[in-house]
């Protein structure tokens, strides 16, 4: 009997030492180079807050903070939804691509009355626009792989579907209304090029003073599959060129993983009427 109580002793004591020395190895392996950056996503009108934790030395990333649970459930949700970063710290996340199209076209109501207003006068200078756009394999626009172009003169149009607000007190959205974008679909970037973008670069020609915007949406996988993000830029009434020159800057979902090298398909769209 009195061997059994050693025994159970001894094994007691061998659990604690292990699970100290498992404690203490945490503790040496935890990395101190974090690099914390706070961020807010707006999900429809709702701002959450959390921070972004990241250990260059490990390539270790942790999210944390008031509403960090909550966004993960959010982002786990929607496995083909956009994210459109507003800064570096503020992204706007749509469940799909459908939903950011009809958002986008709401940034240009002045562009639309503009239009209408034109069209109706006879004056259809409006349609004279053009956007030349490249991808490249490095950062800062370096090694080109990519060039392609979409314009109102000569490009087709394609049919959405788009949403908008339900308006059932919740916040869904709704098919409501199709709309033809003109603008360019590329469902495989091929296979020399899959996974191997790294920066964009835009110029943008505009020929009257009805100026909108252009979007570039970049799809994870191929066949507008998986993840998006997309960019708009600002069309001016003379050329300018425009860039992303580091889409390691931007976070799929703003969590963890980065755009670069994840491109497999993409579209290009004027997104009004």
């Amino acid at each position: 009997m009195k061997s059994i109580k050693i025994t159970s002793i001894i094994i007691a004591l061998i659990a604690i030492f292990t699970a100290c020395k498992k404690e203490n190895i945490t503790k040496q392996t935890e990395p101190k180079d974090y690099i914390t950056t706070n961020m807010k996503m707006n999900y429809y009108g709702k701002i959450l807050e959390y921070t972004v934790k990241y250990s260059p030395s490990t390539d270790i990333r942790k999210v944390e903070g008031k509403d960090a649970k909550k966004k993960k459930k959010i982002v786990d949700s929607y496995p083909n939804s956009v994210t459109v970063f507003d800064t570096k710290n503020e992204v706007h996340f749509f469940r799909d691509k459908l939903d950011y199209y009809y958002y986008i076209s709401t940034l240009n109501k002045n562009t639309l009355a503009n239009r209408q207003i034109a069209s109706n006068s006879g004056n259809l200078g409006y349609s004279r626009q053009n956007t030349d756009f490249w991808f490249y394999r490095d950062a800062n626009t370096s090694n080109l792989i990519i060039s392609d172009n979409i314009n109102t003169m000569y490009t087709s149009a394609q049919t959405f579907m788009l949403r908008q607000p339900c308006n059932d007190g919740t916040n869904n959205s709704c098919p409501t209304y199709s709309m033809s974008l003109i603008g360019k679909r590329v469902n495989w970037v091929g296979g020399s090029n899959n996974d191997c973008i790294s920066s964009i670069r835009l110029r943008n020609y505009q020929y009257n003073t009805f100026a909108g915007v252009v979007t570039i949406t970049l799809f994870q996988d191929a066949d507008y599959g998986g993840k998006a993000i997309a960019f708009y830029f600002p069309q001016y009434i003379y050329t300018y060129d425009q860039t992303v020159n580091h889409l390691s800057d931007y976070k799929i979902n703003s969590l963890l993983k980065t755009w670069n090298d994840r491109t497999s398909s993409y579209e290009c769209f004027y997104p009004w009427p």
